[in-house]
């Protein structure tokens, strides 16, 4: 075993011991192989099962994502050897105290009850919309499906008519009926989670239907999620509120830090350090010019809640059609993470005699803006903020967009709107108020990115929040040489403070203090 592992390991045995054995209830925590997420784990889990006198069970929740649902012989036995004897992750979990691991086995019951709910639902599922809100005794799990379903088979959109989408909707409803079955018969007080999208969220939304507490820890904040906000796009409402509660006298300060921190990117982008001149300048008679910036077909559709349009494929769509009937210049970038394969989706979607000019990924701010382009469409990318700052108008095309609770983008509610804004888009043009794209950068790139671990973020390689060290056996390493008895012991009052608190979300503001 590699030295950091049993660095944390040995570290988790010191400092966590277990207090009793205990069969009044079971703590649910998410198997995987993130570092970050192990840190947070071990501390949530161990003072979740102090308070309720329960045991910590890990769990796989990424069966029918990079995992069968009937395992083959010989990978039960692979597994069973994982579990217990050689697997590094299992020894990781075993030593904060996770004394037992589960995956779904589907027992008779399950399947016969399964197969009695996919034979109802299967003949109402007759539309894409029909799928996204498909449900099973009240819980929602259509969107998880079809993102799932995307993601696995790299495909820009589902054939509802198709029997390889018909029978993963059917596994689904089985690992449904045995993660309901389960949390129903063993009294589980509590679940920690990772990832709340795709398949991974199933059992969130049976928990959080039951009124069962689920906490999700993130490297920069922790999540207390409950049945009204389990989707990610919900919490972004609250951003004006978050910088309404801190320190009024320092507000001027942290403004004048996004604006650093935001420009300093955009140069980067842009390539050069006037920012200013890149201003687009709109004339009156001046034809419209508009980009459309396209997202991965299959990277979560619906990660933070339903879009006006089913999927990126259906939004691509239907802006080829009203392209056509109107006289703008159109320009499509592509996505850094569209492939080939991807590529070939996208021309087929516009045709060989489209207005559209297709640009690299690769094509820089300055490139863009020097086509004179007014309008910028995405779904929910973070172009919302960074042309916004430009002075361009963003139209976002999902509701729950990180953007939506300010000004700076335009946020049309349904496609009728949407398409009104299309085709009159010199009565939509705005001027983007960049005090708000400042608070809201504060927000979620500097406030929502201090990491609870107080790591110096130089030594995570990256000021902003998505990197992959986190990620990885190195961070073991970073956190016990940073961790000694007294940082272990208010990082333990932080979570217990936050449990004990029952908000929505954790933030630590070292511009407060």
């Amino acid at each position: 075993m590699h030295q950091n592992f049993k660095l944390f390991i040995n570290h988790n045995k010191k400092n966590f011991k277990k207090v009793s054995d205990s069969t009044k209830g079971q703590i649910l925590i998410e198997f995987n192989n993130w570092s970050m997420a192990h840190i947070s784990a071990s501390y949530l889990g161990n003072i979740l099962s102090t308070k309720h006198k329960a045991k910590m069970v890990g769990f796989e929740g990424y069966t029918l994502i990079s995992s069968r649902l009937n395992l083959s012989t010989v990978d039960k036995f692979k597994y069973f050897l994982s579990k217990n004897f050689f697997g590094k992750y299992y020894k990781v979990y075993n030593s904060f105290n996770v004394e037992n691991f589960i995956r779904p086995s589907i027992e008779t019951d399950i399947l016969e009850k399964s197969k009695k709910q996919y034979f109802d639902a299967i003949k109402k599922i007759s539309s894409k919309e029909k799928l996204l809100n498909f449900r099973i005794e009240g819980v929602i799990i259509g969107d998880l499906i079809y993102d799932t379903f995307l993601k696995i088979k790299k495909l820009p959109t589902v054939d509802i008519n198709s029997d390889i989408l018909k029978n993963y909707i059917f596994e689904c409803i089985q690992v449904f009926y045995y993660w309901k079955k389960y949390i129903e018969n063993n009294n589980v007080k509590s679940v920690i989670i990772v990832h709340p999208t795709y398949l991974y969220g199933i059992i969130m939304r049976i928990a959080c239907q039951r009124n069962i507490p689920v906490y999700r820890a993130h490297l920069n904040y922790v999540e207390y999620i409950k049945h009204k906000n389990y989707n990610v796009g919900k919490q972004f409402r609250n951003y004006p509120k978050y910088f309404k509660s801190l320190n009024s006298k320092n507000k001027i300060e942290l403004i004048n830090k996004s604006k650093i921190l935001l420009e300093a990117m955009l140069r980067k982008k842009i390539g050069s350090t006037n920012l200013k001149k890149f201003v687009p300048k709109i004339k009156k008679n001046e034809k419209i010019s508009i980009l459309i910036a396209m997202h991965n077909f299959y990277d979560s559709p619906h990660v933070f809640g339903k879009m006006l349009f089913p999927d990126f494929y259906e939004w691509l769509n239907y802006l080829v059609k009203i392209s056509k009937k109107t006289n703008y210049k159109w320009y499509l970038k592509l996505h850094p993470e569209n492939d080939i394969k991807d590529f070939e989706f996208i021309k087929k979607i516009i045709g060989k005699k489209s207005n559209i000019e297709i640009l690299p990924s690769n094509v820089t701010h300055n490139f863009v803006l020097n086509k004179k382009i007014q309008f910028v469409l995405t779904c929910f990318g973070t172009i919302g903020y960074e042309y916004a700052y430009l002075g361009l108008t963003v139209i976002n095309a999902c509701k729950l967009n990180p953007h939506h609770a300010y000004n700076f983008n335009l946020n049309p509610k349904n496609i009728l709107e949407y398409s009104q804004i299309l085709k009159n888009l010199k009565r939509y043009l705005i001027k983007p108020p960049k005090k708000e794209i400042l608070e809201f950068f504060y927000i979620r790139r500097i406030l929502l990115s201090n990491n609870w671990l107080d790591i110096k973020k130089k030594k995570l390689e990256n000021v902003f929040r998505w990197q992959n060290e986190v990620y990885k056996p190195k961070l073991y390493k970073i956190w016990v040489k940073n961790c000694n008895r007294e940082k272990h012991n208010r990082k333990y009052q932080f979570f217990r403070n936050f449990i004990d608190s029952k908000k929505n979300v954790s933030i630590v503001s070292r511009d407060q203090n």
